[in-house]
């Protein structure tokens, strides 16, 4: 066609590229106008011609652009089958508009500058080295063009280099290998171009209108450097005695252009973030010796932070920091593996570097720091050097203002809030981040306590006093500076002491009870510094154990808690005590229950008096509530747990659950019956407001005070773990034929009976979502069966919006909130006990008579209408622990439970996720943050579901393979849907264990188990895949093994895997899962079942070749190791036809990458070609020498 019909199809082209983004024309005119620009870039075979001439000035950027995409599309598209001369000619025009086909370099549009490199890059990816040797010198000579060339120049190398080694986003691997091995081989001279242009323009650089290009061109040199240094050679980075990086930290000293100064920090900080041997980090050995790099930094460390707060010099600070922190990483790693490493002799300016940037306002900088301090504080070597200590005991000084809440967004109350402003979109995310924030700050606390102890008691112990000598306002808030510091130094203070036992160098006794005497004297009525008066006693308790004289002054200690746990303000009864007098109280109460977990010896010869103390507190009508009663029990049960004799222990347990037993026992028929149950607790009766009117709350106060007491003892009460008390103090019940003896909880002649009512109220908690019972629910207890606020959000993985300001004072709660907690807390803590009985109670506890049939027919009746959040309480804290704490020797009488379970929740689970998928077809669950209150509820539904799924798909773990025995307790685990949670990693060394074999021998439980595992393969949950694929091959082994496996079941087992990469394949870690699990199964099971290799050539594009050759691979491959290797690789081979794609690879257009000859050896730069003298011969020399 001649130029003439070129042109009018470029005319056409114009006209519909304008029409199409014209927003005065219709939305019909602009469809059809890009249809037609698409339909031409399809399909015409001037294509390359049209738009050589649309890409060329003077046309509209717009045009322009179009054009360029024109070319590239033949090129991605049609570059194998275009003819030599249309190849040229593409070559030719690109490199035309290389040349000359932009507007100077401040002028032309970005997009333009992008879209010319990508044709050269396109064809770079297609031809180089092989066909297209003169690639290197062409773009040598570009460069020489000027400096709108060069920056294209540049471009190209950046594209390439983030193309091929990068991102690795090149089609083709075997291209991708050919052009990094060509770039490897020409590196050294690469960098070497890259550096004559950073000199070259550095010295260009003069007065201020003189700047723009020499500027321009330091930044684009920067930002291409930035993709080559993460993954060039070590000694390409120290080529020319580091020139490179002495430029970068010159860079960074002496540029006063911001674009500048972040792409110098952005390449340093990329640098400094490589990984490898010692050997690979010469470039860091450089950094640290050289004097003048630690003076670039600390110059541009003081110029940074002497900057008035703004985004752009903050998002410098920050840049500098990772620098600063990157080097130190680098210093902490060669002198921990590097036994030739030294303290570089400017370590004294690194770390005043280091201390000036910890010191600043802003906490995320702070927290950048206070990770290398971690490490420094942990490394032997430094830690032993005089000038890090000097810097510790600095360091150490700043952990109680950093510890502070401060520098809230919005509160311009210190240079803190300015810069989180800047950090952080709301109240929520800051205190989200200053959570970790003070974490760290405590975990350096703890490694700094280790090795300078006094230095850091005296720091605490000096900021405590302080503290304790201010006179507090009238009235406090936790917004209050006072209470802010009081905060700050008893988790300062806890986190030294929490340490002080492991040093060899202690602070002496006397000056811990001196500071304990202080804190008893020290007297103050606001509720906030109670509180935090009591976290310091605490901590400073860890003084009364070092020394039998020091246990002297414990009566006091304790006598200062129990003045806490009665405290009141005037005016205030026990029904109308304000929430920060209630947390003081019960501060007190659970600091009893930490002081008996960790001191209980201590407390052991004061138990009678304590016990006295707290009967006393108990009887007074007025001063405990049930609850503080009951966490106070639970010091004494754990105090008495050191009794080391059974029948004294059992004697206490029986006078503590006395005044419950007999209640609990009466309630019996009230638990029996779903109707009287929800007359006892006021469901089918209006709400009534206040409280202290409401007698149907006194009974559930009554109901909630013995399951809190039941769960504690059957938590706390525990026999001695040494065996010769055991025996001396009488809990050794009997032993076993083997001689293994069985002990005996002193709680469990006192819990038993009490078995049948908890039972009974399990069964009624099951009936109350009964439709007759849903219908007797009073008008204001409608809702009183729904999920808490708390629970429901983090189910819906939303934190609470929660803020300093909110939590100031709680508002009351309503009636239909305390009876919604009443009911949540109830339904939790009865399969808690019964979950917790069986760890505590053992041989006692499985040997009861009829257990496992009153167990179905209590807890496993009637859960159909039971909802997926009330279902979880089961699954977890019940039955895992259940299963896991049984003795061998009853293994048996889990049979009727998971008889019951599983075929039920086979059967739930099916339906559940059919009505899910059903919800995601229909379209009815998006985004909960975006969509109505009913798509809202759908996300509830699927996410709760999700976490159901995998909890007893822990449970099937915890059957087949096992797991550690223990309690698991309820918590509100926030929801995490993302589908590649990590690799699915199938261990083949894993068998079944003793209890799976036994449980597997009933076809019920074996048929329930495996099937819901296979079924589970096509459930869109990729946490809920990794698990099932890792139960799958022990458990088909076994089958195998035991010739359970019939045809018909060895197909729906390798189907089930097919069909998991049919739904899932599109996800790296579940691909690699199927299709591990899918080789080894059809390895194991080939031979004896021929229908398996049906099913392969069933899969559509599947050759009979390819099924043949990976039979032959399982039949012939010589070693195990390299067999698996190629199983798998020849089974995915055949699954791949059927795994599925992403979304947004559905509609991709496929590009082929032809494979070019293989680059000869000689390809590689040898070292004479990097001798001095011999340079001038070198080819490439001449390609990047001066121009």
């Amino acid at each position: 066609m001649d130029q003439a019909a070129v042109h009018q199809l470029c005319v056409q082209l114009i006209g519909a590229v304008e029409v199409s983004l014209d927003p005065n024309a219709s939305m019909a005119k602009r469809r059809e106008a890009y249809e037609a620009c698409e339909q031409f870039k399809e399909t015409s075979p001037l294509c390359a011609q049209c738009g050589q001439l649309l890409a060329q000035l003077p046309n509209p950027a717009i045009i322009r652009h179009f054009g360029l995409q024109l070319m590239e599309h033949c090129i991605r598209h049609r570059w194998n089958v275009l003819s030599l001369d249309e190849k040229v000619f593409i070559k030719e025009s690109s490199m035309a508009l290389m040349r000359q086909g932009t507007l100077p370099m401040f002028e032309e549009q970005p997009h333009i500058k992008d879209g010319i490199s990508r044709l050269i890059v396109e064809m770079v990816k297609r031809e180089w080295p092989q066909q297209w040797p003169s690639f290197l010198m062409e773009m040598d000579k570009l460069c020489s063009l000027g400096p709108t060339q060069a920056e294209l120049a540049l471009l190209v190398f950046r594209r390439l280099a983030e193309d091929v080694a990068v991102l690795q986003t090149l089609e083709s691997n075997q291209r991708r290998k050919d052009i990094h091995q060509a770039l490897n081989a020409n590196m050294e001279s690469i960098f070497r171009f890259f550096l004559q242009i950073i000199n070259k323009n550095l010295k260009l650089i003069g007065n201020a209108e003189n700047n723009k290009v020499p500027l321009k061109l330091c930044e684009v040199v920067l930002k291409t450097l930035s993709a080559f240094v993460e993954w060039v050679s070590s000694s390409t980075l120290v080529y020319d005695d580091g020139q490179l990086l002495h430029s970068l930290c010159a860079l960074l000293k002496d540029s006063q252009s911001e674009p500048v100064l972040y792409a110098a920090a952005e390449c340093l900080v990329q640098i400094l973030n490589r990984k490898g041997s010692c050997e690979e980090r010469l470039f860091a050995v450089l950094l640290l010796q050289s004097p003048h790099t630690m003076e670039c930094i600390c110059m541009t460390a003081e110029r940074a932070l002497s900057c008035p707060p703004n985004e752009p010099s903050y998002l410098f600070l920050k840049l500098l920091t990772q620098v600063v922190t990157g080097l130190g990483s680098q210093m902490q790693y060669l002198l921990a593996k590097d036994p030739n490493s030294s303290v570089p002799a400017n370590f004294g300016v690194f770390l005043e570097v280091l201390m000036l940037l910890t010191q600043h306002p802003s906490q995320v900088i702070t927290k950048e720091c206070n990770s290398l301090w971690a490490s420094f504080f942990k490394n032997d070597h430094l830690s032993k050097n005089p000038e890090f200590i000097k810097y510790a005991k600095r360091w150490i000084e700043l952990a109680v203002p950093k510890c502070m809440k401060i520098g809230v967004p919005g509160h311009i109350e210190c240079a803190s809030s300015v810069y989180a402003t800047m950090d952080f979109d709301s109240e929520e995310e800051f205190l989200t981040f200053f959570h970790r924030f003070r974490a760290d700050v405590q975990e350096c606390l703890h490694q700094v306590t280790l090795i300078l102890p006094l230095e850091a008691f005296e720091c605490a112990s000096r900021c405590l006093r302080t503290v304790m000598s201010k006179n507090p306002p009238t009235v406090c808030t936790i917004l209050t500076p006072l209470v802010i510091e009081w905060e700050a130094v008893t988790i300062v203070l806890d986190s030294v002491l929490n340490k002080i036992l492991h040093c060899v160098t202690r602070p002496s006794p006397a000056a811990g009870l001196n500071l304990i005497n202080e804190c008893l004297q020290y007297e103050n009525n606001d509720p906030f510094i109670m509180s935090f008066l009591l976290s310091s006693i605490s901590a400073l308790f860890v003084f009364l154990s070092m020394d039998q004289s020091c246990a002297a002054m414990l009566p006091q200690v304790l006598q200062k808690i129990f003045s806490a746990l009665v405290f009141s303000l005037p005016g205030q009864t026990k029904d109308r005590r304000t929430r920060a007098v209630k947390n003081v109280r019960r501060h007190a109460a659970s600091l009893m229950v930490k002081l008996a977990q960790k001191y209980p010896l201590l407390l052991l010869p004061l138990f009678d008096e304590i016990k006295v103390t707290f009967n006393n507190l108990a009887k007074a009508p007025d001063q405990l509530s049930q609850l503080e009663i009951v966490t106070l029990q639970e010091a004494l049960i754990l105090v008495s747990n050191h009794f080391n004799d059974y029948q004294r222990q059992t004697i206490f347990i029986s006078e503590i659950m006395e005044p419950i037993s007999s209640l609990w026992i009466s309630l019996g028929p009230i638990f029996s019956n779903v109707g009287t149950f929800m007359s006892y607790v006021g469901l089918d009766r209006p709400p009534v407001e206040p409280s202290t009117e409401d007698t149907n709350g006194q009974n559930r106060s009554q109901i909630m005070r013995c399951t809190k007491l039941l769960f504690a003892i059957t938590r706390r009460c525990l026999w001695p773990t040494d065996p010769e008390l055991q025996s001396k103090g009488g809990f050794i019940a009997y032993q076993t034929p083997a001689g293994i003896p069985v002990q005996r909880n002193p709680a469990t002649p006192h819990f038993l009976p009490l078995l049948p009512q908890l039972l009974a109220l399990c069964k009624t908690l099951n009936d109350l979502w009964k439709p007759e019972a849903l219908a007797a629910l009073s008008e204001g207890y409608r809702k009183a069966h729904e999920m808490v606020e708390e629970s429901r959000r983090n189910a819906l993985g939303a934190s609470m919006a929660w803020t300093l300001a909110e939590s100031v004072e709680q508002k009351p709660q309503s009636p239909l909130e305390r009876m919604q907690n009443f009911l949540t807390t109830l339904h939790e803590h009865c399969y808690l006990i019964l979950g917790a009985a069986g760890v505590s109670f053992g041989h006692d506890f499985y040997s009861i008579p009829m257990l496992t049939e009153n167990l179905v027919s209590s807890a496993f009746t009637d859960l159909d209408p039971v909802p997926d959040y009330r279902l979880r309480s089961l699954i977890r804290p019940f039955l895992k622990s259940f299963i896991s704490s049984c003795p061998s020797s009853y293994y048996q009488i889990l049979t009727p439970v998971l008889s019951s379970i599983c075929p039920y929740m086979f059967q739930r689970l099916t339906n559940k996720w059919q009505h899910i998928a059903s919800l995601y077809d229909n379209g009815e669950i998006e985004n909960p943050e975006t969509c109505d209150a009913q798509c809202c509820e759908a996300v509830l539904e699927d996410n709760l579901n999700r976490l159901l799924t995998r909890e007893y798909f822990d449970l099937l773990r915890a059957v087949l393979i096992g797991s550690s025995p223990g309690l698991a307790i309820v918590s509100d685990d926030i929801m995490d849907v993302a589908m590649d949670s990590g690799p699915i990693n199938v261990k083949s060394s894993e068998v079944i264990s003793d209890l799976g074999r036994q449980m597997l021998a009933t076809d019920i439980i074996c048929q329930s188990m495996f099937v819901c595992i296979l079924r589970s393969f096509s459930w869109s949950d990729n946490t809920i895949s990794q698990r099932a694929v890792q139960l799958t091959l022990p458990l088909v082994k076994l089958l195998f093994s035991e010739n359970k496996l019939s045809d018909q079941a060895a197909s729906h087992i390798i189907c089930s895997i097919l069909h998991g990469l049919e739904v899932q394949g599109e996800h790296e870690t579940a691909n690699m899962g199927f299709t591990h699990l899918g080789a080894s199964i059809y390895d194991l099971m080939r031979q004896r079942y021929p229908v398996l290799r049906e099913i392969l050539l069933s899969i559509p594009g599947t050759s009979v070749d390819d099924v043949n050759r990976l039979d032959e691979k399982i039949l012939n491959a010589p070693k195990v190791g390299k067999k698996e290797k190629v199983v798998r690789d020849a089974f995915r081979k055949i699954s791949m036809k059927i795994t599925n794609e992403g979304t947004s690879k559905l509609f991709k257009k496929k590009v082929s990458i032809k494979d070019l000859p293989p680059i000869e050896r000689k390809m590689k730069a040898s070292s004479a070609m990097l001798e001095g003298n011999d340079v001038q011969h070198n080819a490439l020399d001449v390609l990047f020498g001066d121009s």
